[in-house]
């Protein structure tokens, strides 16, 4: 008990207080102030943005991304973490190409990141590294993802530990030694998947 005790103090003190957008500070259809966009690729045309949704978890706005673009990544530019967690809600509502959402973290440039995406057609969820222009994949689970149904992504990172949860349910553990310096965090969905975005959070472990 006493050493369950230390290590239960120890995560709790080693932890900076999250931050969460939720989005219903915004207006609907209001510009993102603070973030910053991008794609693999030399054409594409992402587009996020404010909107209502009455299925949100958290009502009454989520952030839409509708356009269409290979990689498209949003990433908040005042935030850099090495270890920690993001995670957000997140709903595919269409797409025929390609049509999946996720998450991005240890952002360093347009070339290099780690991402995670969960796809409805594949019913799977798979672990990326943009490497230097490349995409690799890391390590990749089956899991059923409905369209227009929301779910919950999560991916904890410590050093080269990387832990991912869809659903509370863990369904990646890998090590990875690629990125290991501080990075930024963000969005992520490809070709012309509609996704929308709702309680993005992230933490940084001290």
């Amino acid at each position: 008990m006493k050493h369950f005790f230390f290590i239960l103090v120890f995560w709790i003190s080693s932890a900076a207080s999250a931050e969460t957008h939720g989005f219903d500070n915004l207006k609907d259809g209001a510009p993102l102030k603070g973030w910053s966009s991008g794609f693999y690729g030399s054409k594409g045309n992402p587009k996020w943005k404010i909107m209502k949704d009455e299925t949100a978890p958290s009502k009454p706005f989520v952030l839409n991304q509708s356009g269409r673009a290979t990689y498209s990544w949003l990433v908040k530019n005042d935030f850099l973490l090495k270890n920690g967690f993001v995670e957000v809600d997140f709903k595919i509502v269409s797409g025929k190409d390609d049509p999946e959402a996720g998450l991005v973290w240890r952002h360093l440039d347009k070339n290099n990141y780690y991402y995670v995406r969960a796809n409805a057609v594949e019913d799977n969820v798979i672990f990326y590294r943009m490497n230097r222009g490349k995409k690799e994949v890391v390590k990749e689970a089956d899991y059923k993802v409905p369209f227009k149904t929301w779910h919950r992504l999560k991916v904890t990172f410590k050093d080269n530990q990387i832990d991912i949860l869809i659903d509370n349910k863990p369904v990646i553990s890998v090590r990875d030694p690629v990125f290991l310096s501080r990075g930024k965090v963000g969005l992520f969905t490809t070709a012309d998947t509609v996704a929308s975005f709702d309680n993005f959070s992230y933490e940084q472990f001290r």
